[in-house]
């Protein structure tokens, strides 16, 4: 169970509700009442790291900063230090907008909201270690965005082969093939509907193409080259999602609202239960048994590496953000190179960044 920050702010008092006075006016009394709270002493054996119950890789951190206090919320998943600010009283913890009560017994913590009880417990500081948990990303090389290519649009849905990059145009009506070694555009070709995905697993490439008057669904379209005629790949499976293959086996993996799932083409694709994927964006194959993953906003700075074999999830190694760079719309591989869409902290503009995450 996640923790939902930020949430709404409680209701407004029954005294406020009762005299029926203005909800600006009620706003204030709330926020004179935490201000006031802040006079109560903090109880300090509640600082330190708790892990939530139940729950394989959620942590907290609470820690104190400049007489205020603050939280680290360690991402599912991700391994990944995010700081926030949270006032605590002697029996309540203000997360931004939402406060919940809570009892500290010793070693147990527990949290009581709207919805339900948060179990935690004292995490030994071996456990949690962010320079474990953290890596630098390495850049090997930049470029600018070929032309056409929209970070925002289905362009982010891009494809890399070796020194090739496929994308969708922002235009909306041409599939793009563009070549970083000469800075050229071999290739390319129109196509009346929406290009969300491509993959490249030659001698096929793969085309996930959305459906305008339904866009809950898409199709699988392949050819044999690049400019080739399209053909029906056979799939039957046409949820949305992030599309991958693992190239060495031909098994097609798709990500999909927290579930993965994985199938050969011409056939289904089956939820893998024991994958956990709950609190990503984007999680595609990488190579063998390893999965890159891209945290829980559409726009994050956040990578990592997560393995899965025999029905069990690997705690993944997550890196720090792209020096320099931040906002990671998108991300590509074909099992070796990876391509990252990113924008540039400085001029504000996106680029295409190939990186090395081990």
């Amino acid at each position: 169970m996640r923790l939902p920050i930020p949430l709404k702010l409680l209701v407004l008092t029954t005294a406020c509700i009762a005299i029926a006075v203005s909800s600006q006016s009620c706003r204030k009394k709330e926020i004179q009442a935490l201000q006031d709270s802040a006079e109560i002493q903090i109880p300090k054996a509640l600082y330190g790291t708790w892990h939530m119950l139940y729950s394989t890789y959620q942590y907290f951190e609470f820690v104190e900063a400049e007489g205020d206090s603050f939280y680290n919320l360690l991402e599912q998943n991700m391994r990944v230090m995010q700081k926030s600010y949270c006032r605590i009283t002697a029996d309540s913890i203000h997360f931004e907008a939402l406060h919940y009560a809570y009892n500290l017994k010793g070693n147990d913590l527990h949290l009581y909201g709207s919805r339900g009880t948060l179990d935690f417990k004292r995490a030994d500081a071996n456990t949690v270690n962010h320079n474990n948990w953290q890596r630098p990303v390495q850049i090997i090389n930049e470029i600018s965005l070929p032309r056409g290519f929209d970070p925002a649009g289905n362009a982010g849905g891009f494809a890399v082969h070796g020194d090739t990059i496929y994308y969708w145009h922002a235009s909306g009506a041409q599939m793009m093939c563009y070549n970083t070694a000469n800075n050229a555009y071999p290739d390319s070709f129109a196509y009346h509907k929406p290009v969300q995905q491509c993959l490249v697993n030659p001698p096929y490439w793969y085309y996930i193409i959305g459906d305008p008057q339904n866009p809950a669904l898409d199709s699988v379209k392949r050819s044999t080259g690049f400019n080739k005629r399209f053909e029906n790949s056979g799939f039957t499976d046409n949820r949305q999602g992030t599309f991958s293959i693992d190239r060495k086996t031909d098994l097609f993996y798709r990500h999909n609202y927290g579930k993965m799932y994985a199938g050969e083409a011409g056939g289904p694709l089956h939820e893998l239960q024991g994958f956990y994927a709950d609190y990503l964006h984007t999680v595609m194959h990488y190579r063998d048994n390893e999965f890159i993953i891209k945290g829980a906003l559409a726009n994050t700075q956040n990578l990592g590496i997560m393995s899965f074999s025999g029905n069990i999830t690997s705690r993944p190694v997550s890196y720090k953000a792209i020096p320099g760079y931040d906002h990671i719309a998108s991300v590509a591989t074909d099992g070796e190179n990876i391509w990252v869409c990113a924008m540039n902290n400085e001029t504000g503009r996106y680029a295409l960044l190939n990186i090395r995450l081990n």
